[in-house]
C-alpha cells in the first residue's frame, strides 16, 4: 500500500551502510569529490575527511524524502484525461469525479544535490541521478476541487536506481504494491 507518506527513502530502503567498499572507494576517487576533498582540508585544516565524507552520505536520506505518491499525483496531472477535471472553474468545488486510468508507465528523473559550504562559502555540490520506472494498473483516482484527492483502486510494480554520477549506489525492483 502506498500512502502519502511512503517516501522514495522507504522505496529503496536506504542507509549509508548499505554501500559496499568498492561503491564508497569509487565515489571518494572521482574527480568532483576528490577536487572538493582537496578544498575541504584547505578550507578546514585538521578536520578529516571521513567525518565531512560520512556526512555527505548521511544527507543522502534526505534527498530520497521524495513522496511517491506526489510523483505519481504529478505524473497524472499532465494526462489531458485527468486535465480537464483539474480546472477548478469549469468544475464546482462540490463535484467529486471517479476516473479511472488504464494500464501505464510513470518515468520519473531527479537529480537531487548537496552543497557543501563552509563559513558561508560554497566550495561544491555532489549532484545524484534518480531514475524511477513504475508500471501502474487499475487506478481509479478520486479527483474534487481541482486536485487529485486519493487514489480509490490500482497497484503498482516498479524498478528505480540511484546513481552518482555512473556509479551505482542503489537499486531496486518493486513487487507489486496496492495503492490504496
Amino acid at each position: 500500500m502506498i500512502n502519502p507518506t511512503y517516501t522514495l527513502n522507504q522505496f529503496f530502503n536506504y542507509n549509508e551502510k548499505v554501500l559496499s567498499e568498492g561503491q564508497l572507494n569509487d565515489i571518494e576517487s572521482d574527480k568532483n569529490i576528490s577536487s572538493l576533498k582537496v578544498k575541504m582540508s584547505e578550507e578546514l585544516k585538521g578536520v578529516k575527511w571521513s567525518l565531512v565524507f560520512d556526512e555527505i552520505l548521511n544527507k543522502v536520506t534526505k534527498l530520497l524524502d521524495i513522496d511517491l505518491y506526489d510523483i505519481l499525483k504529478s505524473a497524472w496531472k499532465k494526462y489531458k484525461m485527468i486535465d480537464k477535471y483539474l480546472d477548478k472553474e469549469k468544475y464546482s468545488p462540490s463535484e467529486t469525479f471517479l476516473v479511472p486510468l488504464v494500464e501505464h508507465t510513470i518515468k520519473s528523473e531527479h537529480h537531487p544535490y548537496i552543497e557543501i559550504f563552509v563559513n558561508e562559502n560554497k566550495l561544491g555540490k555532489v549532484t545524484f541521478q534518480l531514475q524511477l520506472s513504475l508500471k501502474i494498473n487499475g487506478v481509479i483516482l478520486k479527483i474534487q476541487n481541482g486536485e487529485i484527492k486519493e487514489i480509490q483502486a490500482g497497484n503498482c510494480k516498479g524498478e528505480g536506481v540511484v546513481k552518482y554520477n555512473d556509479i551505482v549506489l542503489l537499486e531496486k525492483k518493486l513487487d507489486i504494491i496496492n495503492l490504496t
